[in-house]
């Protein structure tokens, strides 16, 4: 598995294009759907993705929220209409993702080192509102179903 140094997790895809989950994680993005209107995706449990419990808890936070919700794999392609990012996990809950890098191409990808890549890199401007709303009501959400979540949260 090629990553470059810095990464932090590596996402799955099943053709270039859509993206599943990553190796220990789910992954979600907020996509604009229009001027001023947005929903969150993930890929469907339909997809082979592993459902999670946080996972479960982004889609119940979402719906208590009134945040619109997809499950469909978020696209590549459509990247530049991606407001924000995070991925979730028992141990992370919900973390925001800074940035995410794709390699240009993936011919004789096995015979290259990192550095030997070039990348496409979608970059994220800090914490988005959407993600900060989602993260509050999973903490609130984890804490009243009995959760052990006062170590991973300050």
């Amino acid at each position: 598995m090629m990553r470059p140094p810095t990464a932090t997790e590596v996402l799955l895809s099943d053709d270039g294009d859509r993206i599943l989950e990553g190796s220990i994680t789910n992954f979600f993005v907020v996509r604009r759907k229009d001027e001023c209107s947005y929903e969150v995706q993930t890929a469907p449990v339909s997809d082979g993705v592993l459902p999670g419990v946080i996972r479960q808890l982004v889609i119940k936070a979402c719906n208590s929220l009134g945040i619109p919700f997809r499950e469909v794999a978020p696209s590549w392609a459509d990247r530049d209409l991606w407001k924000e990012a995070f991925i979730t996990s028992s141990l992370r809950l919900v973390q925001h993702v800074e940035s995410i890098q794709v390699p240009t191409s993936c011919e004789k990808l096995h015979l290259k080192t990192w550095k030997d890549v070039s990348w496409l890199e979608k970059k994220f401007e800090g914490v988005g509102f959407i993600t900060t709303q989602i993260q509050e009501e999973v903490v609130s959400r984890a804490r009243a179903e009995g959760c052990p979540i006062s170590s991973i949260i300050r």
